[in-house]
């Protein structure tokens, strides 16, 4: 029973992260040929976005 809790945890901690690589990589704080840029900087510059084009 704990074995598959264990597991299932890791599948779901897994997917998050890997919807979180996604994300920050669609809005640019993650690029094949650049610096890491603040994380937090791009979720405040989505919102940003989704603010002007209301």
């Amino acid at each position: 029973m704990e074995a598959t809790i264990v597991i299932a945890e890791l599948f779901i901690i897994g997917f998050l992260i890997l919807r979180l690589a996604v994300y920050l990589f669609r809005y640019g704080s993650i690029q094949y040929s650049g610096k890491l840029s603040s994380i937090a900087g791009t979720f405040r510059k989505k919102d940003t976005q989704a603010r002007t084009r209301q």
